[in-house]
């Protein structure tokens, strides 16, 4: 529920509301009388004083023959339950509590939502386990009311400048590359030297060599 209060906030300015249908068909979840539901979300669930910022409906049902306008909109978008095995109120009388399973065409359980444009048209459907912050909710009513909210234009230079420090990084990593790479070279050449130096002191020390010899021949 404060996630609902979140979104009403985030679209303020914009032609757009959050309707809230109570319903007790799925698990009867919401068995308080219409009285007893705002105090039941002040001091119950979700509690600490909570207040809607959006309005909210009497109860009604939202899922069989007595369905109405949450039905229609459903039927209208067709979206493969979650949970297929989950299963609906079609009567809630006290006495009744029979029950028929979901199916494509009907709201599968609590908090399912609908995102309906100006003319009523129902345009996207989502889960039960969607929250109503999520991203994706979020995108798709900027794009039903043509915006783009600050919020969204924050996480863009955000990502940019994540996106800019990691090339800085790459770059940090090439020139380590470079420097490692011509440390390589001068040990190329320091070892180039030492070879130099050694075929030049075997080629002394076999010249001298000769010379010994060519001057015990000839005392000879």
């Amino acid at each position: 529920m404060p996630q609902l209060n979140e979104l009403q906030t985030m679209f303020e300015d914009h032609p757009f509301t959050v309707w809230a249908i109570p319903a007790n068909q799925h698990g009867l979840q919401e068995n308080a009388r219409d009285v007893e539901i705002l105090n039941m979300y002040r001091y119950v669930r979700p509690g600490n004083g909570y207040e809607p910022n959006f309005p909210i409906t009497t109860k009604m049902d939202v899922v069989g023959p007595n369905g109405g306008l949450m039905a229609e909109l459903a039927a209208q978008l067709p979206l493969k339950p979650e949970n297929p095995n989950r299963r609906y109120l079609v009567d809630t009388t006290p006495c009744g509590l029979k029950t028929k399973k979901v199916s494509s065409k009907t709201i599968e359980w609590n908090f399912g939502m609908i995102l309906v444009g100006p003319d009523g048209t129902p345009l996207k459907r989502y889960y039960p386990s969607v929250k109503p912050t999520d991203d994706v909710v979020v995108a798709d009513i900027e794009d039903a009311l043509g915006v783009i909210l600050k919020r969204k234009a924050k996480k863009a230079k955000k990502a940019k400048k994540a996106k800019g420090g990691k090339a800085k990084g790459g770059k940090a990593k090439g020139g380590k590359a470079k420097k490692s790479k011509a440390g390589a070279s001068s040990a190329d050449d320091s070892t180039d030297a030492a070879e130099s130096s050694n075929a030049k002191s075997k080629a002394k020390s076999k010249a001298k060599s000769k010379a010994k010899g060519k001057a015990k021949k000839a005392r000879r």
